[in-house]
Protein backbone atom coordinates (compact mmCIF):
# COMPACT_ATOMS: atom_id res chain seq x y z
CA UNK A 1 0.00 0.00 0.00
CA UNK A 2 1.28 3.53 -0.71
CA UNK A 3 2.27 5.05 2.56
CA UNK A 4 0.91 8.39 1.51
CA UNK A 5 -2.46 6.81 0.99
CA UNK A 6 -4.59 6.90 4.11
CA UNK A 7 -5.65 3.52 5.21
CA UNK A 8 -9.19 2.85 6.12
CA UNK A 9 -10.37 3.81 9.51
CA UNK A 10 -11.26 1.17 12.03
CA UNK A 11 -13.84 1.93 14.55
CA UNK A 12 -14.11 -1.40 16.34
CA UNK A 13 -12.22 -4.66 16.67
CA UNK A 14 -9.09 -3.39 15.02
CA UNK A 15 -6.68 -5.98 13.61
CA UNK A 16 -3.58 -5.44 11.48
CA UNK A 17 -0.09 -3.96 11.38
CA UNK A 18 -1.07 -0.33 11.35
CA UNK A 19 -2.35 1.48 14.36
CA UNK A 20 -6.02 2.08 14.35
CA UNK A 21 -7.29 5.37 13.04
CA UNK A 22 -10.54 6.66 14.26
CA UNK A 23 -13.16 7.18 11.57
CA UNK A 24 -14.43 10.58 10.73
CA UNK A 25 -18.16 10.87 10.40
CA UNK A 26 -19.32 9.33 7.10
CA UNK A 27 -15.89 8.04 6.12
CA UNK A 28 -16.72 4.41 6.73
CA UNK A 29 -19.74 4.59 4.41
CA UNK A 30 -17.73 6.37 1.64
CA UNK A 31 -15.08 3.74 1.65
CA UNK A 32 -17.68 1.03 1.42
CA UNK A 33 -19.28 2.84 -1.50
CA UNK A 34 -15.96 3.06 -3.31
CA UNK A 35 -15.30 -0.61 -2.78
CA UNK A 36 -18.77 -1.48 -4.12
CA UNK A 37 -18.28 0.78 -7.14
CA UNK A 38 -14.95 -0.84 -7.86
CA UNK A 39 -16.45 -4.32 -7.63
CA UNK A 40 -19.43 -3.27 -9.77
CA UNK A 41 -17.12 -1.88 -12.45
CA UNK A 42 -15.23 -5.14 -12.45
CA UNK A 43 -18.45 -7.07 -12.84
CA UNK A 44 -19.56 -4.76 -15.66
CA UNK A 45 -16.31 -5.42 -17.51
CA UNK A 46 -16.78 -9.14 -17.23
CA UNK A 47 -20.39 -8.92 -18.42
CA UNK A 48 -19.41 -6.66 -21.33
CA UNK A 49 -16.67 -9.04 -22.38
CA UNK A 50 -19.12 -11.92 -22.19
CA UNK A 51 -21.61 -10.02 -24.37
CA UNK A 52 -18.91 -9.31 -26.96
CA UNK A 53 -17.92 -12.95 -27.04
CA UNK A 54 -21.52 -14.07 -27.38
CA UNK A 55 -22.20 -11.43 -30.09
CA UNK A 56 -19.24 -12.66 -32.12
CA UNK A 57 -20.49 -16.22 -31.86
CA UNK A 58 -23.99 -15.11 -32.92
CA UNK A 59 -22.66 -13.20 -35.94
CA UNK A 60 -20.56 -16.21 -36.93
CA UNK A 61 -23.59 -18.47 -36.59
CA UNK A 62 -25.67 -16.11 -38.73
CA UNK A 63 -23.01 -16.11 -41.43
CA UNK A 64 -22.89 -19.89 -41.35
CA UNK A 65 -26.68 -20.03 -41.68
CA UNK A 66 -26.58 -17.51 -44.54
CA UNK A 67 -23.91 -19.48 -46.42
CA UNK A 68 -25.83 -22.70 -45.90
CA UNK A 69 -28.98 -21.00 -47.23
CA UNK A 70 -27.09 -19.79 -50.32
CA UNK A 71 -25.69 -23.27 -50.82
CA UNK A 72 -29.16 -24.78 -50.42
CA UNK A 73 -30.60 -22.37 -53.02
CA UNK A 74 -27.81 -23.18 -55.45
CA UNK A 75 -28.18 -26.92 -54.93
CA UNK A 76 -31.96 -26.59 -55.20
CA UNK A 77 -31.70 -24.68 -58.47
CA UNK A 78 -29.30 -27.28 -59.84
CA UNK A 79 -31.52 -30.15 -58.74
CA UNK A 80 -34.63 -28.41 -60.08
CA UNK A 81 -32.90 -27.95 -63.42
CA UNK A 82 -32.01 -31.64 -63.50
CA UNK A 83 -35.55 -32.59 -62.52
CA UNK A 84 -37.01 -30.34 -65.23
CA UNK A 85 -34.67 -31.94 -67.76
CA UNK A 86 -35.66 -35.39 -66.56
CA UNK A 87 -39.37 -34.50 -66.86
CA UNK A 88 -38.83 -33.15 -70.37
CA UNK A 89 -36.97 -36.30 -71.43
CA UNK A 90 -39.76 -38.41 -69.95
CA UNK A 91 -42.44 -36.43 -71.75
CA UNK A 92 -40.60 -36.53 -75.07
CA UNK A 93 -39.98 -40.26 -74.72
CA UNK A 94 -43.63 -40.98 -73.97
CA UNK A 95 -44.70 -38.66 -76.80
CA UNK A 96 -42.31 -40.35 -79.20
CA UNK A 97 -43.61 -43.85 -78.56
CA UNK A 98 -47.18 -42.54 -78.74
CA UNK A 99 -46.56 -40.92 -82.12
CA UNK A 100 -44.86 -44.09 -83.37
CA UNK A 101 -47.99 -45.97 -82.38
CA UNK A 102 -50.02 -43.49 -84.44
CA UNK A 103 -47.82 -44.10 -87.49
CA UNK A 104 -48.19 -47.86 -87.13
CA UNK A 105 -51.96 -47.49 -86.72
CA UNK A 106 -52.15 -45.52 -89.98
CA UNK A 107 -50.08 -48.06 -91.90
CA UNK A 108 -52.18 -50.90 -90.50
CA UNK A 109 -55.37 -49.20 -91.72
CA UNK A 110 -53.90 -48.88 -95.22
CA UNK A 111 -52.95 -52.55 -95.28
CA UNK A 112 -56.51 -53.49 -94.27
CA UNK A 113 -57.95 -51.57 -97.22
CA UNK A 114 -58.22 -54.15 -100.01
CA UNK A 115 -60.99 -52.73 -102.22
CA UNK A 116 -60.26 -51.44 -105.70
CA UNK A 117 -60.49 -47.71 -104.95
CA UNK A 118 -59.23 -45.08 -102.52
CA UNK A 119 -61.34 -42.16 -101.37
CA UNK A 120 -61.71 -39.61 -98.60
CA UNK A 121 -64.55 -41.47 -96.93
CA UNK A 122 -62.53 -44.58 -96.08
CA UNK A 123 -61.28 -45.56 -92.63
CA UNK A 124 -57.64 -44.65 -93.35
CA UNK A 125 -58.64 -41.16 -94.49
CA UNK A 126 -61.08 -39.89 -91.88
CA UNK A 127 -61.54 -41.91 -88.71
CA UNK A 128 -61.86 -39.94 -85.49
CA UNK A 129 -62.02 -43.05 -83.30
CA UNK A 130 -58.68 -44.36 -84.57
CA UNK A 131 -56.79 -41.13 -85.20
CA UNK A 132 -58.04 -38.34 -82.91
CA UNK A 133 -56.63 -38.01 -79.36
CA UNK A 134 -56.13 -41.75 -79.04
CA UNK A 135 -54.62 -42.82 -75.69
CA UNK A 136 -51.75 -45.28 -75.93
CA UNK A 137 -50.20 -46.21 -72.59
CA UNK A 138 -49.10 -43.02 -70.86
CA UNK A 139 -49.24 -41.08 -74.13
CA UNK A 140 -51.77 -40.04 -76.76
CA UNK A 141 -51.61 -39.33 -80.50
CA UNK A 142 -53.49 -37.80 -83.42
CA UNK A 143 -53.12 -37.85 -87.20
CA UNK A 144 -54.72 -34.75 -88.67
CA UNK A 145 -54.94 -32.78 -91.92
CA UNK A 146 -57.47 -30.56 -93.73
CA UNK A 147 -59.45 -30.83 -96.98
CA UNK A 148 -60.89 -27.96 -98.98
CA UNK A 149 -64.68 -27.88 -99.39
CA UNK A 150 -66.70 -26.90 -102.44
CA UNK A 151 -67.63 -23.58 -100.77
CA UNK A 152 -63.98 -22.62 -100.28
CA UNK A 153 -63.80 -23.57 -96.60
CA UNK A 154 -61.98 -26.56 -95.17
CA UNK A 155 -62.79 -29.66 -93.14
CA UNK A 156 -60.48 -31.11 -90.50
CA UNK A 157 -59.83 -34.79 -91.16
CA UNK A 158 -58.29 -37.42 -88.90
CA UNK A 159 -56.16 -39.95 -90.73
CA UNK A 160 -53.79 -39.99 -93.70
CA UNK A 161 -54.05 -38.09 -96.96
CA UNK A 162 -53.35 -39.28 -100.46
CA UNK A 163 -50.20 -38.09 -102.22
CA UNK A 164 -51.62 -39.29 -105.53
CA UNK A 165 -54.25 -36.58 -105.32
CA UNK A 166 -51.42 -34.24 -106.40
CA UNK A 167 -49.47 -33.90 -109.65
CA UNK A 168 -46.24 -35.89 -109.60
CA UNK A 169 -43.24 -33.80 -110.62
CA UNK A 170 -41.32 -36.81 -111.91
CA UNK A 171 -44.01 -39.01 -113.47
CA UNK A 172 -46.92 -36.67 -114.14
CA UNK A 173 -47.80 -35.58 -117.66
CA UNK A 174 -46.05 -32.39 -118.63
CA UNK A 175 -49.20 -30.86 -120.15
CA UNK A 176 -50.97 -31.32 -116.81
CA UNK A 177 -48.09 -29.54 -115.09
CA UNK A 178 -48.48 -26.66 -117.54
CA UNK A 179 -52.21 -26.52 -116.77
CA UNK A 180 -51.48 -26.30 -113.02
CA UNK A 181 -49.00 -23.47 -113.63
CA UNK A 182 -51.77 -21.58 -115.40
CA UNK A 183 -54.58 -22.30 -112.92
CA UNK A 184 -52.68 -22.13 -109.62
CA UNK A 185 -49.52 -20.26 -110.61
CA UNK A 186 -51.28 -17.49 -112.51
CA UNK A 187 -49.03 -17.75 -115.57
CA UNK A 188 -50.02 -17.26 -119.16
CA UNK A 189 -50.30 -20.32 -121.39
CA UNK A 190 -46.95 -19.52 -123.02
CA UNK A 191 -45.15 -18.92 -119.73
CA UNK A 192 -46.65 -22.08 -118.22
CA UNK A 193 -45.61 -24.22 -121.19
CA UNK A 194 -42.06 -22.88 -121.05
CA UNK A 195 -41.73 -23.49 -117.30
CA UNK A 196 -43.30 -26.95 -117.57
CA UNK A 197 -40.76 -27.78 -120.26
CA UNK A 198 -37.95 -26.70 -117.90
CA UNK A 199 -39.36 -29.05 -115.24
CA UNK A 200 -39.50 -31.88 -117.78
CA UNK A 201 -35.92 -31.19 -118.85
CA UNK A 202 -34.65 -31.06 -115.28
CA UNK A 203 -36.27 -34.35 -114.32
CA UNK A 204 -34.96 -36.25 -117.34
CA UNK A 205 -31.42 -37.50 -117.96
CA UNK A 206 -30.57 -36.10 -121.41
CA UNK A 207 -27.80 -37.02 -123.82
CA UNK A 208 -25.70 -34.15 -125.14
CA UNK A 209 -27.04 -33.12 -128.55
CA UNK A 210 -23.92 -31.39 -129.88
CA UNK A 211 -20.48 -30.39 -128.58
CA UNK A 212 -21.20 -26.75 -129.40
CA UNK A 213 -24.47 -26.49 -127.48
CA UNK A 214 -23.81 -28.95 -124.72
CA UNK A 215 -26.38 -30.86 -122.71
CA UNK A 216 -29.71 -29.12 -122.32
CA UNK A 217 -30.55 -28.46 -118.70
CA UNK A 218 -33.56 -27.13 -116.85
CA UNK A 219 -31.62 -26.24 -113.70
CA UNK A 220 -30.46 -22.78 -112.68
CA UNK A 221 -27.04 -24.25 -111.90
CA UNK A 222 -25.77 -26.40 -114.78
CA UNK A 223 -23.67 -28.42 -112.33
CA UNK A 224 -26.84 -29.97 -110.87
CA UNK A 225 -27.25 -33.43 -112.32
CA UNK A 226 -30.44 -33.94 -114.28
CA UNK A 227 -32.71 -36.64 -112.97
CA UNK A 228 -35.78 -37.24 -110.80
CA UNK A 229 -36.57 -34.56 -108.25
CA UNK A 230 -36.09 -35.80 -104.71
CA UNK A 231 -38.28 -33.18 -103.04
CA UNK A 232 -40.81 -30.50 -103.93
CA UNK A 233 -38.36 -27.85 -102.70
CA UNK A 234 -36.07 -28.64 -105.63
CA UNK A 235 -38.57 -26.79 -107.83
CA UNK A 236 -36.97 -23.60 -106.52
CA UNK A 237 -33.91 -24.35 -108.67
CA UNK A 238 -35.79 -24.81 -111.93
CA UNK A 239 -35.08 -22.14 -114.55
CA UNK A 240 -37.89 -19.58 -114.60
CA UNK A 241 -39.45 -20.66 -111.28
CA UNK A 242 -40.12 -17.58 -109.14
CA UNK A 243 -40.71 -17.74 -105.36
CA UNK A 244 -44.27 -16.47 -105.89
CA UNK A 245 -45.18 -19.23 -108.36
CA UNK A 246 -43.49 -21.85 -106.21
CA UNK A 247 -45.52 -20.85 -103.14
CA UNK A 248 -48.74 -21.08 -105.17
CA UNK A 249 -48.18 -24.61 -106.52
CA UNK A 250 -46.12 -26.32 -103.82
CA UNK A 251 -49.13 -27.84 -102.00
CA UNK A 252 -50.51 -29.32 -105.24
CA UNK A 253 -47.43 -31.25 -106.42
CA UNK A 254 -45.47 -34.19 -105.07
CA UNK A 255 -42.57 -36.52 -105.77
CA UNK A 256 -44.44 -39.50 -104.26
CA UNK A 257 -47.35 -40.01 -106.65
CA UNK A 258 -47.68 -41.50 -110.09
CA UNK A 259 -48.50 -40.73 -113.68
CA UNK A 260 -52.22 -40.35 -112.94
CA UNK A 261 -54.07 -38.27 -110.34
CA UNK A 262 -56.65 -39.84 -108.01
CA UNK A 263 -60.00 -38.25 -108.84
CA UNK A 264 -61.31 -39.16 -105.38
CA UNK A 265 -58.70 -37.15 -103.47
CA UNK A 266 -57.51 -34.33 -105.77
CA UNK A 267 -58.07 -30.82 -104.38
CA UNK A 268 -59.96 -28.03 -106.14
CA UNK A 269 -57.02 -26.49 -108.02
CA UNK A 270 -55.80 -29.86 -109.26
CA UNK A 271 -59.33 -30.70 -110.43
CA UNK A 272 -59.52 -27.36 -112.23
CA UNK A 273 -56.19 -28.14 -113.90
CA UNK A 274 -57.49 -31.55 -114.96
CA UNK A 275 -60.72 -30.09 -116.34
CA UNK A 276 -58.86 -27.35 -118.19
CA UNK A 277 -56.57 -29.91 -119.79
CA UNK A 278 -59.61 -32.00 -120.78
CA UNK A 279 -60.86 -29.03 -122.85
CA UNK A 280 -64.27 -28.58 -124.46
CA UNK A 281 -65.81 -26.29 -121.85
CA UNK A 282 -66.08 -22.66 -120.87
CA UNK A 283 -64.53 -21.31 -117.67
CA UNK A 284 -67.97 -21.27 -116.06
CA UNK A 285 -68.70 -24.84 -117.13
CA UNK A 286 -65.33 -25.96 -115.71
CA UNK A 287 -66.01 -24.22 -112.38
CA UNK A 288 -69.48 -25.81 -112.10
CA UNK A 289 -68.13 -29.21 -113.05
CA UNK A 290 -65.38 -29.11 -110.39
CA UNK A 291 -67.85 -27.90 -107.76
CA UNK A 292 -70.09 -30.89 -108.51
CA UNK A 293 -67.18 -33.29 -108.06
CA UNK A 294 -66.35 -31.76 -104.68
CA UNK A 295 -70.01 -31.86 -103.59
CA UNK A 296 -70.28 -35.46 -104.74
CA UNK A 297 -67.30 -36.41 -102.56
CA UNK A 298 -68.53 -34.37 -99.57
CA UNK A 299 -71.74 -36.40 -99.57
CA UNK A 300 -69.73 -39.60 -99.30
CA UNK A 301 -69.52 -40.37 -103.01
CA UNK A 302 -66.52 -42.33 -104.31
CA UNK A 303 -65.55 -42.99 -107.91
CA UNK A 304 -64.99 -46.73 -108.00
CA UNK A 305 -64.15 -47.17 -111.67
CA UNK A 306 -63.11 -45.19 -114.74
CA UNK A 307 -64.90 -44.86 -118.09
CA UNK A 308 -68.66 -44.69 -118.06
CA UNK A 309 -68.66 -45.39 -114.33
CA UNK A 310 -67.44 -41.85 -113.68
CA UNK A 311 -70.35 -40.21 -115.48
CA UNK A 312 -72.88 -42.61 -113.99
CA UNK A 313 -71.69 -42.01 -110.44
CA UNK A 314 -71.46 -38.24 -110.78
CA UNK A 315 -74.62 -37.81 -112.81
CA UNK A 316 -76.65 -39.88 -110.40
CA UNK A 317 -75.63 -37.77 -107.40
CA UNK A 318 -75.30 -34.25 -108.79
CA UNK A 319 -77.25 -34.06 -112.04
CA UNK A 320 -74.29 -33.83 -114.44
CA UNK A 321 -75.18 -31.52 -117.36
CA UNK A 322 -74.68 -32.68 -120.94
CA UNK A 323 -71.99 -30.08 -121.64
CA UNK A 324 -70.09 -31.29 -118.58
CA UNK A 325 -69.83 -34.92 -119.67
CA UNK A 326 -67.09 -34.21 -122.24
CA UNK A 327 -65.01 -32.69 -119.44
CA UNK A 328 -65.29 -35.84 -117.39
CA UNK A 329 -64.42 -38.07 -120.33
CA UNK A 330 -61.56 -35.76 -121.32
CA UNK A 331 -60.07 -36.12 -117.84
CA UNK A 332 -60.04 -39.92 -117.99
CA UNK A 333 -56.49 -40.29 -119.43
CA UNK A 334 -55.09 -38.25 -116.54
CA UNK A 335 -56.92 -39.78 -113.58
CA UNK A 336 -57.23 -42.94 -111.54
CA UNK A 337 -59.36 -44.07 -108.60
CA UNK A 338 -56.62 -45.85 -106.67
CA UNK A 339 -53.41 -44.71 -104.98
CA UNK A 340 -50.06 -46.11 -103.90
CA UNK A 341 -48.54 -43.35 -101.75
CA UNK A 342 -50.01 -41.86 -98.59
CA UNK A 343 -48.72 -39.16 -96.28
CA UNK A 344 -49.30 -38.83 -92.55
CA UNK A 345 -48.68 -36.07 -90.02
CA UNK A 346 -48.67 -37.72 -86.60
CA UNK A 347 -48.34 -35.96 -83.25
CA UNK A 348 -47.86 -37.58 -79.82
CA UNK A 349 -47.81 -36.23 -76.27
CA UNK A 350 -48.21 -37.14 -72.58
CA UNK A 351 -51.78 -38.33 -72.01
CA UNK A 352 -52.16 -36.80 -68.52
CA UNK A 353 -53.49 -33.31 -67.98
CA UNK A 354 -50.02 -31.87 -67.40
CA UNK A 355 -48.73 -29.57 -70.13
CA UNK A 356 -46.24 -31.60 -72.12
CA UNK A 357 -43.97 -31.28 -75.11
CA UNK A 358 -45.34 -33.04 -78.20
CA UNK A 359 -43.41 -35.08 -80.75
CA UNK A 360 -44.21 -35.05 -84.47
CA UNK A 361 -43.47 -37.40 -87.35
CA UNK A 362 -44.15 -36.75 -91.04
CA UNK A 363 -43.96 -39.80 -93.26
CA UNK A 364 -44.92 -41.18 -96.69
CA UNK A 365 -45.91 -44.82 -97.00
CA UNK A 366 -45.65 -46.75 -100.28
CA UNK A 367 -48.44 -49.28 -100.03
CA UNK A 368 -47.49 -51.04 -103.25
CA UNK A 369 -43.94 -51.82 -102.12
CA UNK A 370 -44.83 -51.74 -98.41
CA UNK A 371 -42.08 -49.37 -97.37
CA UNK A 372 -41.60 -45.91 -95.93
CA UNK A 373 -40.21 -43.50 -98.52
CA UNK A 374 -40.08 -40.36 -96.40
CA UNK A 375 -39.56 -39.91 -92.66
CA UNK A 376 -39.01 -36.75 -90.63
CA UNK A 377 -39.09 -36.49 -86.83
CA UNK A 378 -39.53 -33.28 -84.86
Amino acid sequence: MNLNEQWPCQSDNHQGNFPPRPCVAGEQDGWTTRMFATHHSFLQGEVAGDFVKRGSILILALWVIFMLAVLAVAVGAHVEGRLALARRIEQRTIGYYAVRTGVERGIAKLLQDTNGWDGLGESWSDNRADFSNVVSGAGAFSLVYSVERADGGSNVMFGLWDEQGKIDLNKGRIELMASLLEVAGGLSAEQAARLADAVNTARTRLVEKSPQIGAKTGWVDSRIEAGPLKSVDELRWIKGMSPEVFDKIRDHVTVYGGRSVNLNTADRLVLLSLAKRAGGGTSKAIENFVRKILQFRERGGIFKSLGTGLAEALGEKTGLAEDERPLLYGMAPYVTVTSSHFRGHAEGWLASGRASESRRIDFVWNRKDRRIEFWHED
